[in-house]
């Protein structure tokens, strides 16, 4: 998991941290960088007999990453923050269908226990 920091933070033995230098490398770019890459790293680390899983300096000391221009960083780090947003919207979205239908099914099966609505002569539609 990354995250950005903006604020001077203690760190343990299972942190790695990065300070871009020079200006080289926009801050939320590498942030998405890693996002990316965190699966891979964790397969990785657990395939070479590691008994935690965790994520090693060496690992990251040893990627490549591909560093376009700075404000072309900036342009993907801005498109992945616009586009990510989206998702979260329609993940909310679809949770708060979910939970109305989950509503929904409850008090109708309430409703059809309690004998407030008939069933007895319903049936189940057939699969188109």
């Amino acid at each position: 998991m990354a995250t950005t920091l903006r604020f001077e933070a203690t760190i343990n033995q299972h942190i790695a941290y990065f300070v871009p230098r020079n200006g080289e490398i926009q801050v939320d770019f590498l942030r998405r960088v890693f996002d990316m890459l965190y699966v891979d790293l964790r397969t990785d680390s657990e395939g070479g007999g590691s008994t935690k899983g965790a994520i090693t300096c060496e690992q990251i000391q040893n990627l490549r990453i591909a560093v376009p221009p700075v404000n072309e960083q900036f342009e993907i780090a801005s498109w992945l923050k616009v586009k990510s947003d989206e998702f979260v919207a329609l993940i909310e979205q679809a949770e708060l269908a979910i939970g109305l239908l989950q509503e929904g099914r409850s008090t109708l099966i309430s409703a059809a226990i309690s004998g407030k609505i008939d069933v007895r002569n319903c049936t189940p539609k057939e699969a188109a």
